[in-house]
């Protein structure tokens, strides 16, 4: 079973790695980019297109982090309020037990 997967991961890299040879091929018409007065140099269309692909990987990946960052810090804090709870829950108890003795 774990030489298929292998087999479809190889398989399923290929087909990602054709399909961008393609599309390189396809889009190599110059092009220049301009907002306001910034003007970027003639490249290939191929070539803005994958920093777009990829300065937005790249952000998603940020985001993720900082989300991923934030949640274990409230659970860090979630935790610590948990563990003083439960102490003095223990001590109600310890002490409710004395006053019934």
């Amino acid at each position: 079973m774990l030489w298929i997967k292998r087999i479809l991961v190889v398989a399923a890299a290929l087909l990602v790695a054709a399909v961008t040879l393609v599309f390189i091929l396809e889009n190599q018409s110059q092009a220049r980019l301009q907002f306001m007065t910034l003007q970027s140099p003639e490249l290939p269309v191929a070539f803005f297109v994958a920093m777009g692909f990829i300065a937005g990987g790249l952000a998603g990946v940020l985001l993720s982090l900082y989300l991923r960052a934030r949640l274990k810090f409230a659970l860090a804090r979630n935790r610590s309020e948990l563990g003083r709870c439960r102490k003095e829950l223990d001590s109600l108890r310890e002490q409710l037990s004395a006053k019934s003795q």
